[in-house]
C-alpha cells in the first residue's frame, strides 16, 4: 500500500474511533497509549512490539500506566492479543 493510501485508512480509522462510543468510555491513560502503540504496528501484519520504556516515554507515562492503559485497550476490543517476551509486547 503506497503511503498517501496507507495514510488515508489510518486516518480514516482514526475518525471513527474518535467518534465512537468506544473512545468516549477510555481513561486518559488508554487515549494516550493507543495511538503512540498504532505508530509501532506494522500495518501489513497488524503486529507490532514496542517496548513499555518506548510506550512510555512516547505517552509520559510510568510503564504502570502505559499496562493500564494496555489491559483497558485489551478490554475495549482496540488491542487483541499481547503478551510479555523478554519486556516485548506483540500486537496482533
Amino acid at each position: 500500500m503506497e503511503a498517501s493510501k496507507e495514510t488515508n485508512v489510518r486516518d480514516d480509522f482514526s475518525v471513527k474511533l474518535v467518534r465512537s462510543v468506544v473512545w468516549a468510555g477510555l481513561s486518559p491513560q488508554a487515549k494516550s497509549v493507543y495511538p503512540v502503540l498504532r505508530v509501532y504496528v506494522d500495518p501489513a501484519s497488524n503486529t507490532g512490539s514496542p517496548t513499555l520504556d518506548v510506550l512510555s516515554d512516547g505517552t509520559g507515562l510510568s510503564n504502570d500506566s502505559v499496562r493500564n492503559g494496555i489491559n483497558e485497550l485489551i478490554k475495549a476490543g482496540l488491542v487483541a492479543q499481547w503478551a510479555w517476551a523478554g519486556g516485548r509486547m506483540f500486537i496482533p
